[in-house]
């Protein structure tokens, strides 16, 4: 029987999670497939609750990490420049009405 191919990011969540704490989702997927969903640690270390596949994160600024990647991303495929306004990107239709 072969090892699941995902095993090191597995022990690695695992390792985390008992030494540091670590609390967390790991989800890879391929357009609909699933490939691996794990969950780690404590969505509320205060009443002892686990983290399960619906559990939200509050995750404050990270968000704009997230955003300045996929820009810089479509930046270099030529779709948007790094200096270009957002409603000069939009649809007509989702343009603010002055």
């Amino acid at each position: 029987m072969s090892a699941h191919p995902w095993q090191s990011v597995l022990d690695e969540a695992h390792r985390l999670e008992a030494e540091d704490g670590f609390s967390g989702i790991l989800r890879v997927s391929r357009g609909e497939e699933v490939l691996l969903e794990s969950c780690h640690g404590l969505a509320d270390r205060a009443n002892g609750i686990p983290v399960h596949p619906g559990t939200r994160f509050a995750t404050a600024s990270l968000s704009k990490m997230f955003t300045a990647v996929g820009v810089l991303d479509a930046a270099g495929r030529g779709e948007v420049g790094v200096h270009d306004r957002v409603v000069d990107v939009l649809p007509p239709e989702l343009r603010p009405r002055t």
